[in-house]
């Protein structure tokens, strides 16, 4: 078990995939941050891969739904709200990620 573990993901919205994704984490850490991403609709930019994910047709819910989402997700898998944090997570802007996170904390892909 690790001590700090983090997933992120836009959760637009939070599916049963990043239901998986959010109790795999949760299973192999003590504490779990769960960065939203793109919290900011100003700063989104496009990504080439996925050329509408930037588009706010493509990005519905605000950063505090999704907050909400991701708490009531916790609590459905059973993770002590004690031992999660959720956090915007500006995830194209990695100059801006010590402020956000710990340092020693292992981010689950």
């Amino acid at each position: 078990m690790i001590a700090r573990g983090m997933i992120h993901g836009r959760f637009q919205p939070f599916h049963n995939g990043h239901f998986e994704y959010l109790k795999g984490a949760a299973a192999r850490s003590d504490e779990l941050f769960v960065g939203i991403t793109n919290p900011d609709p100003e700063r989104i930019r496009p990504e080439p891969a996925d050329p509408l994910r930037h588009l706010p047709e493509s990005n519905p819910y605000s950063y505090v739904e999704r907050l909400l989402m991701v708490k009531a997700a916790a609590a459905d898998a059973e993770i002590a709200a004690g031992r999660l944090h959720v956090i915007p997570f500006p995830v194209n802007e990695p100059e801006l990620w010590p402020p956000y996170v710990p340092p020693d904390v292992v981010h689950f892909i």
